[in-house]
């Protein structure tokens, strides 16, 4: 029963929180876990610190409701973006909900639309902070060579976070696990200093 209580403090928390701006302005941090300090970055949503461990030697960097994310390797083509949208209408995940999401993912893949074609629809792929969300995977070209996107969308009460990941198509699969996997370690926490 503790811990049923515990969960709907955070819950509600998150849903107090969502009223808030976010910024995604990246802050070093860390945490010690078994004698081991792990590395981590923190962003802002008005009072809650929202701790992420991105994936291994990529780094971040943003503001505002705009954040980066890229490998620390240069000769990478992989890029992405997460991207926090306040005040959107509530989107009910039912068949006309997933029609919706598949719409908007697809507004973040460049390119002539006939080159664009939805590779898969995942319709549990992450929770965000214990919200559903839907990935999306696209192919297209990208300054005219064979690329994919990424489109990982969650609909939270009244906000939408989005996450986009675009790269070349010979070293996006590896990068798009990394990157959907880090999603799960988005948390939000009431500052403890």
């Amino acid at each position: 029963m503790k811990n049923f209580a515990t969960f709907v403090v955070w819950a509600l928390l998150l849903v107090v929180a969502g009223a808030e701006p976010f910024d995604f302005t990246p802050r070093a941090s860390s945490y010690l876990c078994e004698d081991i300090v792990f590395h981590n970055i923190k962003f802002k949503q008005g009072s809650m610190d929202v701790t992420y461990d991105p994936p291994r030697n990529w780094e971040c960097s943003g503001g505002g409701e705009h954040g980066y994310i890229r490998p620390q390797d240069r000769g990478s083509s992989i890029r992405g973006e997460m991207l926090h949208f306040d005040n959107t209408p509530p989107i009910k995940l039912d068949e006309d909900g997933y029609k919706a999401l598949k719409t908007m993912a697809a507004t973040y893949v460049p390119g002539k639309p006939e080159d664009v074609q939805l590779l898969s629809e995942d319709r549990s792929a992450v929770n965000i902070y214990t919200h559903p969300a839907v990935e999306y995977t696209f192919s297209c070209k990208i300054f005219g060579l064979p690329s994919k996107v990424c489109v990982v969308i969650s609909p939270i009460q009244r906000e939408q976070f989005v996450f986009v990941l675009r790269g070349d198509a010979k070293e996006f699969d590896d990068a798009q696990l990394s990157f959907v996997k880090s999603l799960y370690s988005l948390t939000w926490r009431k500052p403890t200093n």
